[in-house]
């Protein structure tokens, strides 16, 4: 690292970190921290990006240094490897205590995370998605008989549902909300395949 990038760090050779330098970066950080409701020590991210710790980053001599990796670094006295990333043992989101970090690779954190519960399979991810779908969606099948049953135009209905005149349209169509059980089922998209293997062959 260059004297410019090191800034007030200034690692040695060794890679270590003046400790008079290391209590001065510790007194910085504990002055934006709260006390942690879950450790109960005064590490509580209280300064930017509050929620999110690993974007939270403060500013010394014109460089931003990650908080978290700063308050490991100035108590162990010194430098994160690069190819690591820190780990907390405290569940709090925000909380950059130290004593509580440890070093992992990015495989130890994804572990961690299924072993938590944060990560989901693709399966799951579907059924939030479609369980999203569902609460946003603003017609269902009985509205969907009711738009085709209808005689009114297409820019009434769609003012009566709060949905587009597309959507409307694609209702009329069958492209959206189609019967299953209608003989109609699948001629639309029948047609389309029929006339793209059509164009291909042109």
């Amino acid at each position: 690292m260059t004297d410019r990038k090191n800034g007030l760090l200034r690692w040695s050779s060794e890679r270590k970190l003046d400790p008079l330098r290391a209590a001065y970066l510790l007194d910085r950080l504990q002055r934006r921290c709260g006390v942690c409701p879950e450790c109960g020590e005064k590490w509580d991210w209280l300064g930017n990006h509050r929620k999110s710790v690993v974007h939270a980053v403060l500013e010394i001599n014109a460089i931003r240094y990650p908080v978290k990796t700063l308050a490991w670094a100035a108590t162990t006295l010194r430098a994160k490897p690069a190819d690591r990333v820190l780990m907390s043992k405290c569940p709090h989101p925000s909380c950059i205590n130290p004593k509580l970090a440890t070093v992992a690779t990015k495989a130890d954190v994804v572990h961690k995370q299924v072993k938590d519960g944060l990560l989901l399979n693709a399966h799951h991810r579907r059924q939030i998605m479609i369980g999203r779908r569902k609460r946003a969606t603003k017609l269902d099948m009985d509205k969907a008989r009711a738009i085709r049953a209808s005689t009114k135009s297409v820019a009434e209905q769609a003012l009566e549902h709060g949905v587009s005149k597309q959507t409307i349209r694609r209702v009329l169509s069958g492209a959206q909300w189609m019967e299953l059980d209608s003989p109609m089922t699948g001629i639309f998209s029948g047609l389309m395949a029929a006339n793209d293997s059509t164009r291909r062959r042109a």
